[in-house]
């Protein structure tokens, strides 16, 4: 029995090492997805702000027209009044004058702010367009990494298989399962000592009659609240009685004897 708890201890190591391996894996495509993700987004916004520059553009190129246009009509109206003879065509024609300046110097505020926008967001376009080229270097040295990364895992795994399989042959395939089973759902811990009592795994008082049996040493034992493979690990002040009328599975009082 001491040689087949030997084999489960390093059993344990090879199948904990084994499934985080795996697990990480697993997630390896994962980690490389949410880079991408980033990626695609920092991209999107570039996309986003470049746009906005190209609609400015747009309405900074009508706005210089409609300036102009009023421009040209502030000067006829201006020249006209070198030809007015009444007051009443006088006072038509400073109101359409002060209206077309009014008209021009609005269009005039309204250029100078797009153009400081336009000026803004292409200081911007050039900040993140830097970003998104080193984002975009790092990622494909991200993807060279992983790659290599996985490789590595890969042939681990490998050798882990290989040091699992010439380790197994001759043991209950079916205590295996469940050993396996156990070290995965118990952070890689499936097999432990009593100690005085006590299952290391989980801490629980086990039942006397249980202890006594895997003392014995005569089988493989699971641990009744945790599930681990149980082995007996004495002390010397390690005396452990089955107190009279106890049932079995129920929980033990620890004695000492005289």
């Amino acid at each position: 029995m001491n040689l087949l708890f030997d084999k489960l201890k390093e059993l344990q190591n090879i199948v904990h090492e084994k499934y985080q391996l795996e697990k990480e894996l697993e997630e390896l495509p994962k980690n490389l997805a949410k880079k991408q993700e980033v990626l695609n987004r920092n991209k999107k916004i570039l996309a986003e702000i470049k746009q906005k520059i190209e609609e400015l553009s747009k309405l900074r190129s009508s706005l210089s027209i409609d300036l102009k246009d009023s421009s040209y009509r502030k000067e006829n109206l201006e020249k006209q009044m070198d030809n007015v003879k009444t007051q009443k065509e006088y006072e038509s024609l400073d109101k359409e004058i002060k209206e077309a300046t009014e008209k021009e110097q609005s269009l005039r505020k309204e250029l100078l702010a797009r153009d400081k926008e336009i000026e803004l967001l292409k200081e911007e376009d050039k900040k993140n367009e830097a970003n998104l080229v080193m984002n975009q270097e790092e990622f494909e040295e991200e993807i060279q990494k992983m790659s290599t990364l996985e490789s590595q895992m890969k042939n681990r795994i490998q050798e882990l298989t290989l040091k699992e399989q010439e380790i197994t042959p001759g043991l209950d395939p079916s205590m295996i399962f469940k050993f396996k089973r156990i070290i995965k759902s118990k952070q890689g811990i499936g097999i432990v000592a009593i100690r005085n009592g006590v299952c290391s795994g989980c801490f629980m008082i086990l039942p006397m009659q249980f202890v006594n049996n895997v003392r014995k040493n005569e089988k493989v034992m699971f641990c009744p609240y945790c599930s681990r493979v149980l082995y007996f690990e004495s002390d010397r002040n390690d005396r452990i009685l089955e107190p009279a009328g106890q049932e079995a599975g129920g929980l033990a009082d620890l004695i000492e004897e005289d």
